[in-house]
Protein backbone atom coordinates (compact mmCIF):
# COMPACT_ATOMS: atom_id res chain seq x y z
CA UNK A 1 0.00 0.00 0.00
CA UNK A 2 1.39 3.41 -0.98
CA UNK A 3 1.65 6.20 1.55
CA UNK A 4 3.20 9.63 1.95
CA UNK A 5 4.68 11.25 5.04
CA UNK A 6 4.04 14.56 6.76
CA UNK A 7 6.02 16.19 9.60
CA UNK A 8 4.31 18.84 11.72
CA UNK A 9 5.78 21.21 14.28
CA UNK A 10 9.04 21.60 16.19
CA UNK A 11 11.79 19.22 15.08
CA UNK A 12 14.80 18.54 17.36
CA UNK A 13 17.91 20.64 16.81
CA UNK A 14 21.15 18.98 15.84
CA UNK A 15 23.96 18.95 18.38
CA UNK A 16 25.86 21.42 16.20
CA UNK A 17 22.94 23.85 16.30
CA UNK A 18 22.46 23.47 20.07
CA UNK A 19 26.13 24.24 20.65
CA UNK A 20 26.03 27.19 18.23
CA UNK A 21 22.97 28.73 19.92
CA UNK A 22 24.63 28.31 23.32
CA UNK A 23 27.78 30.02 22.08
CA UNK A 24 25.69 32.79 20.50
CA UNK A 25 23.85 33.42 23.76
CA UNK A 26 27.19 33.67 25.60
CA UNK A 27 28.58 36.05 22.96
CA UNK A 28 31.26 33.57 21.87
CA UNK A 29 29.99 32.50 18.44
CA UNK A 30 32.20 33.11 15.43
CA UNK A 31 29.88 33.94 12.56
CA UNK A 32 26.15 34.59 12.18
CA UNK A 33 23.55 32.56 14.07
CA UNK A 34 21.09 33.40 11.29
CA UNK A 35 23.35 31.81 8.68
CA UNK A 36 23.80 28.70 10.84
CA UNK A 37 20.05 28.35 11.36
CA UNK A 38 19.38 28.80 7.64
CA UNK A 39 21.97 26.13 6.81
CA UNK A 40 20.41 23.74 9.34
CA UNK A 41 17.00 24.31 7.76
CA UNK A 42 18.38 23.58 4.29
CA UNK A 43 19.80 20.30 5.60
CA UNK A 44 16.48 19.44 7.24
CA UNK A 45 14.51 19.98 4.02
CA UNK A 46 17.06 17.95 2.04
CA UNK A 47 16.72 15.13 4.58
CA UNK A 48 12.92 15.31 4.42
CA UNK A 49 12.95 15.18 0.63
CA UNK A 50 15.29 12.17 0.57
CA UNK A 51 13.05 10.46 3.13
CA UNK A 52 9.97 10.89 0.90
CA UNK A 53 8.26 13.42 3.16
CA UNK A 54 5.56 15.17 1.13
CA UNK A 55 4.69 17.83 3.71
CA UNK A 56 7.50 19.26 5.83
CA UNK A 57 6.80 22.56 7.53
CA UNK A 58 9.33 24.89 9.09
CA UNK A 59 11.17 22.85 11.78
CA UNK A 60 11.22 26.00 13.98
CA UNK A 61 14.90 25.51 14.88
CA UNK A 62 15.17 29.20 15.74
CA UNK A 63 12.27 29.18 18.24
CA UNK A 64 12.02 27.74 21.73
CA UNK A 65 8.24 27.34 21.53
CA UNK A 66 5.41 27.72 19.01
CA UNK A 67 4.31 31.17 20.25
CA UNK A 68 7.69 32.88 20.01
CA UNK A 69 7.47 33.80 16.28
CA UNK A 70 4.23 35.70 16.81
CA UNK A 71 5.90 38.21 19.14
CA UNK A 72 7.85 39.56 16.16
CA UNK A 73 5.00 39.28 13.63
CA UNK A 74 2.15 40.83 15.65
CA UNK A 75 1.79 43.99 17.69
CA UNK A 76 -0.16 43.79 20.95
CA UNK A 77 1.72 40.69 22.21
CA UNK A 78 4.61 40.51 24.66
CA UNK A 79 6.55 37.59 26.10
CA UNK A 80 5.41 36.66 29.58
CA UNK A 81 6.83 34.26 32.15
CA UNK A 82 7.99 30.71 31.47
CA UNK A 83 5.31 28.04 31.89
CA UNK A 84 5.63 24.26 31.75
CA UNK A 85 4.04 22.58 28.73
CA UNK A 86 1.65 20.01 30.20
CA UNK A 87 3.49 17.33 32.20
CA UNK A 88 6.73 17.56 30.23
CA UNK A 89 10.17 19.04 30.75
CA UNK A 90 9.61 21.66 28.07
CA UNK A 91 8.51 25.25 28.64
CA UNK A 92 6.98 28.15 26.72
CA UNK A 93 6.79 31.91 27.16
CA UNK A 94 3.21 32.75 28.13
CA UNK A 95 1.90 35.37 25.66
CA UNK A 96 0.71 38.59 27.30
CA UNK A 97 -1.87 40.69 25.45
CA UNK A 98 -0.92 44.36 25.87
CA UNK A 99 -2.89 45.99 23.07
CA UNK A 100 -4.74 45.36 19.83
CA UNK A 101 -3.30 42.28 18.12
CA UNK A 102 -2.36 43.24 14.56
CA UNK A 103 -0.15 41.80 11.82
CA UNK A 104 2.81 44.18 11.44
CA UNK A 105 5.91 42.31 10.19
CA UNK A 106 6.42 40.17 7.09
CA UNK A 107 7.85 36.74 8.05
CA UNK A 108 9.72 36.68 4.72
CA UNK A 109 11.86 39.64 5.79
CA UNK A 110 14.52 40.02 8.46
CA UNK A 111 13.42 41.31 11.87
CA UNK A 112 15.43 43.02 14.62
CA UNK A 113 15.45 39.85 16.74
CA UNK A 114 18.45 37.80 15.60
CA UNK A 115 16.43 34.62 15.99
CA UNK A 116 13.57 35.96 13.87
CA UNK A 117 15.19 34.67 10.71
CA UNK A 118 13.08 34.96 7.59
CA UNK A 119 11.06 31.85 6.83
CA UNK A 120 13.31 29.58 4.78
CA UNK A 121 11.84 28.77 1.36
CA UNK A 122 12.96 25.35 0.07
CA UNK A 123 11.66 26.12 -3.41
CA UNK A 124 13.10 29.61 -3.41
CA UNK A 125 9.99 31.70 -3.91
CA UNK A 126 6.86 30.38 -2.18
CA UNK A 127 5.96 28.99 1.22
CA UNK A 128 4.54 25.54 0.68
CA UNK A 129 3.68 24.70 4.31
CA UNK A 130 3.29 27.44 6.91
CA UNK A 131 3.04 26.63 10.64
CA UNK A 132 0.96 28.50 13.23
CA UNK A 133 -0.31 27.80 16.74
CA UNK A 134 -4.10 27.60 16.66
CA UNK A 135 -5.97 30.70 17.81
CA UNK A 136 -7.67 28.62 20.50
CA UNK A 137 -4.55 27.42 22.30
CA UNK A 138 -2.83 30.79 21.92
CA UNK A 139 -5.67 32.59 23.67
CA UNK A 140 -6.07 29.82 26.25
CA UNK A 141 -2.38 30.15 27.15
CA UNK A 142 -2.33 33.98 27.17
CA UNK A 143 -2.65 36.57 29.90
CA UNK A 144 -4.97 39.61 29.77
CA UNK A 145 -7.40 38.11 27.24
CA UNK A 146 -10.21 40.59 26.56
CA UNK A 147 -13.60 40.39 24.87
CA UNK A 148 -12.21 41.53 21.51
CA UNK A 149 -8.97 39.49 21.63
CA UNK A 150 -10.31 36.61 19.56
CA UNK A 151 -11.67 38.84 16.79
CA UNK A 152 -8.40 40.79 16.66
CA UNK A 153 -6.30 37.62 16.57
CA UNK A 154 -8.36 36.09 13.75
CA UNK A 155 -8.05 39.33 11.78
CA UNK A 156 -4.27 39.30 12.33
CA UNK A 157 -4.07 35.68 11.17
CA UNK A 158 -6.19 36.51 8.13
CA UNK A 159 -3.89 39.43 7.20
CA UNK A 160 -0.79 37.28 7.73
CA UNK A 161 -2.04 34.48 5.48
CA UNK A 162 -3.16 36.93 2.81
CA UNK A 163 0.33 38.45 2.83
CA UNK A 164 2.25 35.18 2.76
CA UNK A 165 -0.18 33.11 0.65
CA UNK A 166 1.16 29.69 1.65
CA UNK A 167 -0.05 26.64 -0.21
CA UNK A 168 -0.98 24.95 3.07
CA UNK A 169 -1.15 26.25 6.64
CA UNK A 170 -0.75 23.81 9.53
CA UNK A 171 -2.51 24.89 12.74
CA UNK A 172 -1.31 23.10 15.86
CA UNK A 173 -3.71 22.84 18.81
CA UNK A 174 -2.43 21.20 21.98
CA UNK A 175 -5.90 21.01 23.52
CA UNK A 176 -8.95 19.29 21.99
CA UNK A 177 -10.24 20.39 18.61
CA UNK A 178 -13.76 21.71 18.88
CA UNK A 179 -16.46 23.07 16.61
CA UNK A 180 -15.72 26.74 17.34
CA UNK A 181 -12.03 26.36 16.55
CA UNK A 182 -12.57 24.56 13.26
CA UNK A 183 -15.13 27.12 12.12
CA UNK A 184 -12.79 29.96 13.14
CA UNK A 185 -10.01 28.44 11.02
CA UNK A 186 -12.42 27.87 8.15
CA UNK A 187 -13.25 31.59 8.23
CA UNK A 188 -9.65 32.64 7.52
CA UNK A 189 -10.14 32.80 3.77
CA UNK A 190 -9.15 31.03 0.59
CA UNK A 191 -5.48 32.00 0.35
CA UNK A 192 -4.42 28.64 1.86
CA UNK A 193 -5.64 25.13 2.51
CA UNK A 194 -5.60 24.09 6.17
CA UNK A 195 -4.33 21.16 8.19
CA UNK A 196 -5.36 21.13 11.86
CA UNK A 197 -3.42 18.88 14.25
CA UNK A 198 -3.77 17.96 17.92
CA UNK A 199 -2.30 15.19 20.11
CA UNK A 200 -5.66 15.18 21.92
CA UNK A 201 -9.20 14.53 20.59
CA UNK A 202 -11.56 16.07 18.08
CA UNK A 203 -14.70 16.89 20.09
CA UNK A 204 -16.39 18.89 17.32
CA UNK A 205 -20.03 18.22 16.53
CA UNK A 206 -21.78 18.16 13.17
CA UNK A 207 -21.99 21.90 12.53
CA UNK A 208 -18.68 22.20 10.71
CA UNK A 209 -18.31 24.02 7.40
CA UNK A 210 -17.48 20.96 5.29
CA UNK A 211 -17.03 23.12 2.20
CA UNK A 212 -14.00 24.76 3.81
CA UNK A 213 -10.35 24.33 2.83
CA UNK A 214 -9.54 21.53 5.29
CA UNK A 215 -6.82 19.52 3.62
CA UNK A 216 -6.48 17.41 6.77
CA UNK A 217 -7.82 17.05 10.31
CA UNK A 218 -5.54 14.98 12.56
CA UNK A 219 -5.99 14.04 16.21
CA UNK A 220 -4.24 11.62 18.54
CA UNK A 221 -7.42 9.77 19.51
CA UNK A 222 -7.84 6.77 17.15
CA UNK A 223 -11.61 6.88 17.64
CA UNK A 224 -11.72 10.24 15.82
CA UNK A 225 -10.50 8.84 12.50
CA UNK A 226 -13.85 8.51 10.73
CA UNK A 227 -15.05 11.91 11.96
CA UNK A 228 -11.81 13.57 10.82
CA UNK A 229 -12.10 12.06 7.36
CA UNK A 230 -15.62 13.41 6.88
CA UNK A 231 -14.24 16.95 7.26
CA UNK A 232 -10.90 16.73 5.46
CA UNK A 233 -10.06 16.21 1.81
CA UNK A 234 -7.15 13.81 2.38
CA UNK A 235 -6.43 10.84 4.63
CA UNK A 236 -3.89 11.80 7.31
CA UNK A 237 -3.14 8.90 9.64
CA UNK A 238 -1.43 9.43 13.03
CA UNK A 239 1.49 7.00 13.15
CA UNK A 240 4.72 8.16 14.79
CA UNK A 241 4.86 8.14 18.57
CA UNK A 242 6.93 11.17 19.53
CA UNK A 243 7.11 10.22 23.20
CA UNK A 244 8.81 6.84 22.66
CA UNK A 245 12.28 6.16 21.30
CA UNK A 246 11.38 2.85 19.60
CA UNK A 247 11.69 3.07 15.80
CA UNK A 248 8.56 2.30 13.79
CA UNK A 249 8.86 0.14 10.68
CA UNK A 250 7.33 -0.12 7.22
CA UNK A 251 5.63 -3.32 8.35
CA UNK A 252 3.87 -1.39 11.09
CA UNK A 253 2.62 1.15 8.55
CA UNK A 254 1.21 -1.66 6.42
CA UNK A 255 -0.45 -3.31 9.40
CA UNK A 256 -2.01 -0.04 10.52
CA UNK A 257 -3.34 0.86 7.08
CA UNK A 258 -4.64 -2.66 6.53
CA UNK A 259 -6.60 -2.50 9.81
CA UNK A 260 -8.25 0.81 9.00
CA UNK A 261 -8.47 0.80 5.19
CA UNK A 262 -12.24 0.30 5.26
CA UNK A 263 -12.51 3.67 7.07
CA UNK A 264 -10.26 5.61 4.71
CA UNK A 265 -11.24 7.78 1.80
CA UNK A 266 -11.32 6.10 -1.59
CA UNK A 267 -7.70 6.67 -2.54
CA UNK A 268 -4.58 4.74 -3.44
CA UNK A 269 -2.39 6.93 -1.27
CA UNK A 270 -2.46 7.94 2.39
CA UNK A 271 -0.27 10.18 4.53
CA UNK A 272 1.20 9.05 7.84
CA UNK A 273 2.10 11.81 10.27
CA UNK A 274 2.82 12.86 13.84
CA UNK A 275 0.36 14.56 16.23
CA UNK A 276 2.95 15.76 18.73
CA UNK A 277 6.36 17.36 18.32
CA UNK A 278 9.40 15.28 17.41
CA UNK A 279 11.32 17.71 19.60
CA UNK A 280 10.54 15.48 22.60
CA UNK A 281 13.04 13.00 21.09
CA UNK A 282 16.81 13.11 20.44
CA UNK A 283 17.60 14.21 16.88
CA UNK A 284 19.09 10.88 15.82
CA UNK A 285 15.99 9.00 16.99
CA UNK A 286 13.64 11.41 15.20
CA UNK A 287 15.67 11.06 11.99
CA UNK A 288 15.57 7.26 12.17
CA UNK A 289 11.79 7.29 12.64
CA UNK A 290 11.35 9.45 9.55
CA UNK A 291 13.97 7.91 7.29
CA UNK A 292 12.39 4.75 5.88
CA UNK A 293 10.94 5.11 2.39
CA UNK A 294 7.27 5.62 1.57
CA UNK A 295 6.53 2.41 -0.30
CA UNK A 296 5.82 -0.67 1.81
Amino acid sequence: MKYDKAIFGIYPRSENLRVSIGRHERGKLDGSIRDIIADEKRKFYDFARKSNVRIAGDPLFNWHDIYRPLFSLFSGLEQGELHRYKETNTFYRKPKIVGTIEFVNDPLKSQRDEFATPVYLPDGNKIENFFLPSPKCLLADSENVKSDSKVNLLNAYRDLLESVKPKTTVFYEHYDLDEALLNDIASLGDSSTFIVVTPESNTAGKNINKESNFKGIVSGNPEDLEKNLTISKESFIPFWNCKKTSIESKAQVNNLLDRIKNKLADSNKYTICNTDFFDFLPRDIADKKIAFDGVA
